[in-house]
């Protein structure tokens, strides 16, 4: 699974490429197996090009402020009149269209939940993880450097 957090973000900077890497990625992933999740708070031609919403299978849509946004996602009107709070409505192709609610985690509870994360003390992985990502970035000194010292032998981790 691939996932991408903002796509106006990429597509803000270079449409062009963004788009060109986005559709390769999503029809020649499609073919292997590689499934793409695209998120994006911007409902504007600009992200949302009718060349991407071709490529993708589906799409999933929260609460829109109007019509047009609705329909600029999924191709026809209904996410407007969604509740909050995780009520989407999911378009699996035209005339597809199923209503579902998904969980809801607010921005309050995502920040407990790292607080209590970060008092549980510093991060320990399984060495047979950081060996293997140690040969994944070794070619790459500058990655190597942005790895924390700590976490490069730590003692075996609970599994």
């Amino acid at each position: 699974v691939v996932a991408i957090d903002e796509l106006s973000d990429l597509m803000s900077v270079a449409p062009r490429q963004c788009e060109a890497a986005l559709l390769r990625l999503a029809e020649k992933g499609r073919g292997v197996g590689v499934h793409l999740a695209a998120a994006t708070k911007t409902t504007n031609g600009l992200c949302l090009t009718d060349k991407v919403k071709a490529a993708m299978a589906s799409a999933i849509a929260f609460k829109l402020g109007s019509k047009v946004d609705s329909r600029q996602v999924l191709g026809e009107q209904g996410a407007e009149q969604l509740l909050d709070q995780g009520d989407a409505i999911l378009a699996a192709g035209p005339g597809r269209n199923t209503r579902l609610h998904t969980p809801f985690v607010s921005q309050e509870e995502v920040e407990a939940v790292a607080g209590a994360l970060r008092a549980g003390g510093p991060s320990r992985y399984a060495p047979s993880l950081v060996a293997r990502l140690q040969e994944v970035v070794e070619p790459y000194p500058e990655a190597m450097a942005a790895m924390p010292s700590n976490n490069r032998t730590m003692p075996p981790a609970a599994e």
